[in-house]
């Protein structure tokens, strides 16, 4: 992997009073080249039976993108300084899993897997507020901490009762941690050693029916996905700030005709129980929503 960012820049033209915040921020931008070998190693079994085993080995190279090197502003969680000398990131990951034929036809696929994350690009809070509009923001900035351990387990199970019925569940667990972290004393930040990711949900929980004939189909899904911290050092909500994105859940349905080979008329019902909540991005739910749609694919 190879990856090169030069002759960038970053200003503010006649700026409004939303914008006047980031003049201090402004100016050309240093450039950055970085070069990586991305290797990955895996091992199978394969039994008679049709089940499956592996164990794969695998180190990820991620450069800091153009958003986090170049464009300071807004975001949920206050406002943040974008960072021209960011290193990248490098991941390490050990995975273990396989495929696992159960009585009755049930698939079983579980993994686990453990992950040592170096020079990760995150988003720190510096302990400053800046004021925007008469209130305060927390101020941020991207910058390279020393090691984040991430844990994880998944497990799938995939069961068809009779012909045209799919049943489907899903189980994601994930603990991510900061291990190492050094303190910059030029923001006079906090450690943050042992604080969880931020937004990075500990549990998340899919299932879904879906039944399929050729008069008409239709589709049932459910959806969870635990509480999120959205400041770096795990604060609680306060009477001022929102910290933490509650956990959320929702069912959607859906039905569909085949009126013709290339024609399918859909209706769905988004969150039907009209569940309102906060997503990751910091904005909340329409709420119900009903749509229809027609499909139609044309052949040449």
């Amino acid at each position: 992997d190879f990856a090169r960012v030069g002759d960038g820049g970053f200003y503010v033209e006649k700026g409004t009073s939303i914008t006047t915040y980031l003049l201090p921020y402004t100016g050309n931008l240093d450039g950055k080249q970085h070069f990586s070998l991305s290797p990955k190693i895996a091992l199978g079994y394969n039994t008679k039976g049709g089940d499956r085993a592996y164990l794969s080995y695998s180190r990820g190279f991620r450069h800091g993108s153009l958003e986090d090197m170049c464009r300071s502003g807004m975001i949920s969680g206050g406002v943040i300084l974008a960072n021209t000398q960011l290193n990248p990131e490098y991941i390490n990951t050990v995975e273990v899993g396989g495929d696992i034929t159960l009585l009755g036809g049930i698939i079983f696929t579980p993994s686990i897997y453990y992950s040592l994350g170096t020079d990760f690009i995150y988003a720190v809070n510096t302990g400053q507020k800046i004021k925007i509009n008469g209130k305060d923001r927390a101020l941020l900035s991207l910058k390279n901490i020393g090691e984040v351990e991430i844990f994880g387990a998944e497990a799938d199970v995939n069961y068809s009762p009779i012909a045209g019925v799919d049943i489907n569940a899903n189980y994601t667990y994930t603990k991510s941690t900061i291990k190492k972290y050094s303190a910059d004393p030029q923001f006079n930040t906090v450690d943050i050693t042992g604080k969880y990711l931020t937004y990075t949900p500990m549990h998340m929980l899919n299932l879904s029916a879906t039944y399929r004939n050729k008069f008409l189909s239709g589709a049932i899904y459910y959806r969870y996905t635990s509480s999120q911290f959205m400041d770096s050092g795990n604060a609680p909500d306060t009477d001022k700030y929102i910290n933490n994105i509650p956990a959320l859940s929702y069912t959607d349905v859906k039905i569909w005709k085949n009126l013709s080979k290339d024609i399918v008329l859909n209706f769905g019902i988004n969150n039907l129980f009209d569940r309102q909540y906060l997503d990751n991005s910091f904005q909340y739910s329409l709420g119900r929503y009903v749509y229809a749609r027609l499909n139609i694919t044309l052949r040449y």
